[in-house]
């Protein structure tokens, strides 16, 4: 966790704070995130949420951390992507941002930071979701954040821990 920190830090500008920030406090994948738009945002409970619409065309609802420190722009309309390379004086401001910066942004940030490791959208995937294991949070819980179909595939995050149960909270049952 402290790695995270560190590299989020070691982020050139605010923008790639939060953009990090976000990663890791959602542990959405990389083309979750490069596919945000304002509409996806909403107030949940007493914060925030992003709806995602993760693989299999299976949505979820994420809750995003106030630490995150997402602020939407008074400009920003519904349809334009929450995190964005372009500078407002452009003419596609609210231009989505693109899979290879949101890398290229890690990658500067773990050189800032002198990270021995490599580094990527889902190291910080992986780390979110070990991280909050590591504070008690359920595997069950875990498996709905982050999306995944199967629980084998979010007890493969959490370094070789399996785990196995007979069905699920959405009452989907174990294949024979």
């Amino acid at each position: 966790e402290d790695e995270v920190w560190t590299l989020i830090d070691a982020a050139s500008c605010e923008r790639d704070k939060v953009l990090l920030r976000f990663l890791y406090g959602t542990a959405v994948r990389i083309s979750e995130l490069c596919a945000l738009v304002w509409s996806d945002h909403f107030t949940h409970g007493k914060g925030f949420a992003v709806q995602i619409l993760g693989k299999g065309g299976i949505y979820r609802t994420v809750p995003v951390p106030e630490w995150v420190g997402l602020v939407r722009p008074e400009s920003a309309r519904s349809d334009d992507a929450i995190f964005t390379v372009a500078s407002p004086n452009d003419e596609h401001p609210w231009a989505p941002i693109a899979a290879s910066t949101v890398r290229w942004i890690m990658r500067e940030a773990a050189l800032m930071a002198s990270l021995p490791k490599k580094v990527s959208p889902h190291w910080f995937r992986h780390a979110a979701i070990t991280n909050a294991e590591n504070n008690g949070e359920s595997v069950v819980n875990l498996r709905d954040w982050a999306g995944h179909a199967n629980i084998n595939t979010t007890s493969g995050y959490l370094h070789g821990k399996a785990y196995s149960a007979p069905g699920d909270a959405l009452g989907r049952k174990p294949k024979a």
